[in-house]
């Protein structure tokens, strides 16, 4: 996830977001591996909410991102 964030952000400032199903672990690995590879102007990590969890399982990551101009 992070190499497709970097072909697709350069090496531009970063707004991100982390949400997880019951792996808080995951997703704390998950954002430091963000805040070592890029400036983040934001990074959230929040769990989804029960209806996407229900759905996808326990142990979702996701992580969404958009670049500074």
């Amino acid at each position: 996830m992070v190499d497709i964030a970097r072909e697709r952000v350069g090496n531009k400032r970063l707004h991100a977001a982390v949400a997880h199903a019951n792996v808080p672990e995951q997703a704390e690995q998950l954002r430091e591996m963000v805040l070592s590879h890029f400036q983040c102007d934001e990074l959230y990590v929040n769990e989804v909410p029960a209806t996407i969890a229900v759905h996808n399982g326990e142990g979702l990551i996701e992580f969404g991102f958009y670049s500074s101009d």
